[in-house]
């Protein structure tokens, strides 16, 4: 199970005729449990808090879940996760046994064998899910929130790209949601 805590967002002056910039990926990386607890810990004390998981199936993996929260000295305020593979077939039992206590769960099925996405958010959190928005794709599952801190309001999406071949239209479609969200208003935006 990977986590990554640091969030690089595109720029709202981003050209999108041009590769994205180095900065946006240099701050993405693995961190170990101990990394982790301290970045939270030394960074995010009056500020929001996330964590990305590629969980790799949630029902199966909850517990490893659960173990990870329990060890952090700070519990996010939410975590991003992809590939959950809930689909709208998956038994009911197993859709309530990928609660976490304190915590808020929305998600968006995948129709494959991988894929599906979702947000823990932490209870106390200012949200709404933000309702057909995001990439258009079967190629992709993605969902988007609004949270609102503050006086602004922070849009955050989790998506999950299936391996395709045609990594452009992707790339436009992200590039058209970034729009979106720069006609908006958001002041501030991640996936």
């Amino acid at each position: 199970m990977c986590t990554e805590s640091h969030y690089a967002g595109i720029s709202h002056n981003i050209n999108h005729n041009e590769i994205l910039p180095d900065e946006f990926s240099s701050d993405c990386r693995y961190y170990n449990m101990l990394e982790t607890s301290n970045i939270l810990k030394s960074c995010c004390k009056n500020a929001l808090s996330i964590v990305h998981m590629n969980i790799r199936s949630l029902p199966k993996n909850i517990p490893l879940l659960e173990a990870f929260i329990y060890q952090l000295n700070h519990s996010p305020d939410i975590i991003a996760i992809s590939e959950t593979k809930l689909r709208s077939t998956t038994p009911a039992n197993f859709r309530y046994n990928v609660n976490l206590y304190g915590y808020n769960f929305v998600h968006a099925d995948t129709e494959t064998n991988a894929g599906g996405v979702g947000f823990y958010i932490k209870e106390g959190v200012d949200f709404n899910i933000l309702p057909n928005f995001g990439i258009d794709s079967s190629d992709c599952e993605n969902l988007w929130i609004e949270v609102k801190l503050h006086n602004s309001k922070c849009a955050i999406g989790v998506l999950y790209r299936h391996p395709a071949p045609n990594h452009k239209e992707f790339d436009e479609k992200l590039f058209q949601v970034v729009d979106h969200l720069n006609n908006n208003k958001y002041t501030d935006f991640m996936w």
